[in-house]
């Protein structure tokens, strides 16, 4: 659970800089409480909802369930941000993606699992990654021939 807390503050504030506030709490879910980790970024209009549970790191949970996400996400819904995003631990229901992604555009939000908030990380640093080479190419340059040392530039 301390590493999951680490990693997502970690990749939060490595796309959005220093500038969050972090805020740690619990919710009950239908499986047990979940641990509620609060990021709010930039100019306080985005809220980054990651949740867990000590379930959630075990062999044997099956995982959430349509009904179970709806009903964490219902009690969490806070309007005054303009984008506010639940990632949660588990792996979400694929089955029931569609219909869950419906219900979140209908609700105003975003809910990802933990897969898809790692990929969407990578897809913003590689993003940034391009900006940083073509806005300033003496400093990309540089950052390669420190990551790979034999790059001539």
């Amino acid at each position: 659970m301390e590493e999951f807390k680490k990693n997502m503050v970690e990749m939060v504030k490595h796309i959005y800089g220093e500038d969050y506030v972090v805020n740690e709490t619990t919710v009950d879910g239908l499986d047990g409480r979940y641990l509620l980790l609060k990021i709010v970024v930039g100019d306080r209009t985005h809220c980054i909802d990651c949740l867990a549970n000590e379930e959630s790191f075990s062999e044997e949970y099956e995982g959430l369930r349509y009904d179970d996400v709806v009903r964490i996400c219902k009690k969490l819904i806070d309007n005054s941000y303009q984008n506010q995003t639940f990632v949660f631990y588990d792996l979400l229901p694929e089955e029931e993606r569609t219909k869950l992604n419906e219900w979140a555009k209908e609700n105003g939000i975003e809910i990802k699992d933990m897969l898809e908030f790692i990929s969407w990380f990578y897809m913003q640093q590689a993003e940034m990654n391009d900006i940083l080479a073509r806005e300033n190419p003496d400093e990309w340059r540089k950052l390669l021939a420190k990551i790979f040392p034999d790059f001539v530039y």
